[in-house]
């Protein structure tokens, strides 16, 4: 079986259940630090398992899936865990200077990491890693995938390794990203450049995501706020390619 991960998709999920399918019990972080493994991920960086996009076309004979996301959703689940919960703009070194020199602060707001994307991206590894578009990871034609899953469909990812493997496992509580942060919450102007940004998705992920069905469900968020955003008004101050 392969599986082609994407970050902010479940993925974390994912590989502790092959974990546990594997190894007969959870993914232990403190035990495998020691064995110099920061996490799961750095655990299966080089597992028959996890592929790279451009390893895809060796996995002829193997069951392959994958997992997607509507790509705005996506995005605020990554500022929600990157930004606000983990705090990885603090991480890098090269991440303040390249920031003051634009002008960005080093806790933006939603709409203002939303319209300068591309800069945060630039100035710091870990957003850029989350904040891809899908198709880096996954490619353009998913008719390679024997199967695709929606990330409101884990539930189904669950009882296909169950059933695959016929081995008794849940995926237990999924792993929260943050607080809580509401699709509202963006400004129209910050809207419309997560649309731009993400055009190559929807087009790729028209199957599962709609763009219409997002811009439909954001007007329909919108109407319902009483009040407006503070950081409405926020412009992009630097929009060069990650």
């Amino acid at each position: 079986m392969g599986y082609v991960p994407t970050p902010k998709i479940g993925c974390s999920t994912i590989k502790n259940a092959f974990y546990e399918l594997a190894e007969g019990k959870p993914f232990d972080k403190g035990a495998m630090r020691q064995l110099g493994y920061e996490d799961v991920h750095a655990y299966f960086s080089q597992d028959e398992y996890f592929h790279r996009l451009e390893d895809v076309r060796g996995l002829a004979k193997s069951y392959l899936f994958c997992v997607v996301r509507d790509p705005v959703k996506r995005l605020i689940s990554c500022y929600r865990d990157r930004v606000v919960l983990r705090q990885d703009l603090g991480k890098e070194k090269k991440t303040a200077p390249i920031l003051r020199v634009l002008g960005l602060p080093m806790e933006p707001d939603l709409n203002t990491f939303a319209l300068n994307l591309r800069a945060y991206m630039f100035s710091n590894w870990l957003i850029r890693i989350h904040a891809r578009n899908q198709t880096d990871f996954i490619g353009t034609d998913l008719n390679r995938y024997d199967r695709v899953f929606k990330l409101e469909e884990m539930a189904g990812v669950e009882t296909m390794l169950r059933d695959y493997t016929d081995r008794p496992f849940s995926f237990g509580r999924l792993k929260s990203d943050g607080p809580k942060i509401a699709l509202s919450e963006l400004e129209e102007p910050a809207f419309e450049q997560l649309l731009r940004l993400y055009a190559k998705d929807y087009e790729t992920l028209a199957p599962f995501y709609q763009r219409e069905a997002i811009i439909s469900e954001y007007r329909t968020a919108r109407e319902g706020r009483k009040a407006p955003s503070a950081s409405a008004g926020v412009q992009p101050a630097y929009d060069t390619r990650a």
